[in-house]
């Protein structure tokens, strides 16, 4: 059973679920919580992103698509179609905040509501949350991967009335406070909901606010407590964008200025202050005929760990993607539409099996 055993964790989403109808012995297995945690584990230490998810929609409607990290044309094999789940119907309501841990599995939160949901996208089962608070744009969430006790864990960071920090579990079906978290109010009360994971540590941007500085949160999903890094200096204005990635095997984050100045910075050590590093600046507006950038908005649609930027600015512009390291820019769609929700890096998993 070992040898099959090897030669199965190999294998994709799709086909593991096939193969669980070939005899009981194999679906035991394929379902059994050891084998989905060794399968997680193998797309954890795989560093290729072959595909993005992306949502896109506009009020109820969505359309939740596969596509190439190459090219970011749709994927039509019938091996990583996505199936849709009832309780997706009104997904094109969930777009505020969408958070992706990278190994499969989706948390999406509905605006102005309570409402949560898990979501496996190649398996096309959910999960749905109890309610954190009955207003989710007061909160910020994160989702990660507990190494230690093979559970994922949804972070909530209640913001009002007062600051309070709550764990949900996947093998538990409530929220529980957590106290000594190490939780700077001040601090964390302006953390954003788009975070990445990187070797079980949520990573947000907390963006500055009078005398606060801008920093980078962090919450260690094993151990459940907070950490912060000042962000530098000429990093710290409040209407630029700042999107926290992943690049390299460090973390670091996307600087965009008056819609168009775009910088990539990285911390040697996300433990430690003063180790942000900047590695590129670049020009990505779009020039008008006296040589201006024009003013439109900087949709940042996914940052992929080896530099690579696909970004739209508007309509007629299309979807490009920019290597940072080639200083190369490609166009990837003729047109862009603004409902474009999100896209992410994705793998699929049998977490939710």
């Amino acid at each position: 059973m070992e040898l099959v055993t090897e030669v199965l964790i190999r294998l994709p989403v799709k086909s593991l679920v096939r193969f669980r109808c070939v005899c009981k012995a194999w679906c035991s297995l394929i379902s059994s919580p050891d084998f989905v945690f060794m399968h997680l584990i193998r797309l954890h230490n795989n560093e290729d992103h072959p595909f993005l998810l992306t949502l896109a929609g506009f009020g109820e409607k969505a359309v939740c698509t596969l596509r190439s990290g190459l090219t970011y044309k749709k994927v039509t094999s019938k091996d990583y179609e996505i199936p849709i789940a009832k309780d997706l119907e009104g997904i094109g309501n969930y777009y505020r905040y969408k958070v992706c841990c990278g190994d499969g599995l989706v948390l999406l939160i509905k605006v102005i509501t309570s409402e949560m949901l898990l979501w496996n996208p190649f398996l096309g089962k959910t999960r749905k949350i109890p309610p954190i608070c009955s207003d989710n744009t007061k909160a910020a969430f994160g989702l990660g991967f507990d190494t230690v006790r093979k559970d994922y864990k949804v972070v909530a960071i209640r913001k009002h009335p007062r600051v309070s920090v709550e764990i949900y579990k996947l093998s538990s079906p409530f929220w529980t406070t957590i106290t000594n978290c190490n939780c700077e109010e001040s601090i964390i009360r302006k953390v954003d909901s788009n975070g990445v994971l990187m070797e079980g540590t949520v990573h947000w941007i907390a963006q500055s606010s009078g005398y606060i500085p801008s920093h980078m949160v962090l919450f260690d999903v094993n151990n459940e407590v907070f950490n912060y890094i000042m962000l530098p200096k000429n990093l710290r204005g409040y209407l630029d964008q700042k999107h926290p990635i992943l690049y390299r095997g460090k973390v670091g984050l996307l600087h965009v200025v008056r819609n168009h100045l775009c910088s990539l910075w990285v911390t040697e050590n996300d433990q430690a202050q003063g180790s942000w590093v900047k590695l590129y600046e670049v020009n990505l507006g779009i020039v008008g005929l006296r040589g201006i950038p024009y003013r439109h908005r900087f949709h940042v649609l996914s940052f992929k760990k080896n530099g690579q930027l696909i970004f739209a600015r508007t309509q007629r512009n299309g979807v490009k993607l920019y290597d940072f390291e080639s200083q190369e820019t490609k166009q990837l769609l003729k047109t862009f539409s603004h409902v474009t929700m999100y896209s992410t890096p994705y793998k699929g998993s049998l977490v939710l099996i």
